[in-house]
């Protein structure tokens, strides 16, 4: 059973985030699977589903830019150029083709801003790994103060609990997917 966004959150949060959804909705993506994970991020935001929103937006950028190496394959690989579906496959494969080396690479040819750059590159090391690997306490510790860590090595490593997760979720979800989305928007195709 969903709640009205307005239900969840007050009412700027609430209407941040259906600017953030009807943002999303408007952009023109590549073909492939990214256009079909921005409408799952939209409706995950407008349902409130902050979690989902960033585990969804976060595999969005991943597939945003590697769409983005394909289609500008002959740009960013100076070598012989090779057919755009053999590039996605590897891609795929390749685990030795970092995300980080993929934005340094479209950064240095000029297609993607470099401050975009430095910043998918902290969103897909901060959000992505920790929330798409379940990870959720190196997420949380993240966002904790640096006595209150050093305190719970002191104590002893305790497991976080779900009303942690979530108040850092509520707390920083918004900022995140504002500079996600934003991200994808300074660097259309």
């Amino acid at each position: 059973m969903l709640r009205l966004l307005e239900k969840q959150f007050d009412p700027k949060k609430a209407a941040q985030l259906k600017k953030l959804s009807e943002r999303l909705r408007k952009f023109s993506f590549p073909p492939g699977a990214s256009r079909y994970y921005a409408l799952e991020l939209a409706s995950c935001i407008e349902a409130g589903a902050l979690l989902g929103a960033l585990v969804v937006g976060s595999a969005l950028l991943e597939l945003y830019v590697r769409a983005l190496v394909v289609s500008n394959a002959s740009t960013v690989r100076q070598s012989a150029p090779l057919r755009k579906k053999n590039l996605e496959s590897l891609l795929e494969e390749k685990k030795n083709l970092s995300f980080a080396g993929l934005i340094d690479n479209l950064v240095s040819v000029g297609l993607f801003e470099k401050d975009d750059g430095e910043s998918a590159k902290t969103l897909y090391k901060n959000i992505r790994i920790p929330l798409l690997h379940g990870l959720a306490r190196r997420f949380v510790r993240q966002h904790q103060e640096p006595f209150g860590d050093e305190l719970s090595l002191l104590l002893g490593d305790k497991a976080i609990s779900s009303s942690d997760l979530e108040k850092i979720i509520e707390d920083h979800a918004l900022e995140y997917l504002e500079k996600l989305v934003g991200i994808i928007e300074n660097n259309r195709f």
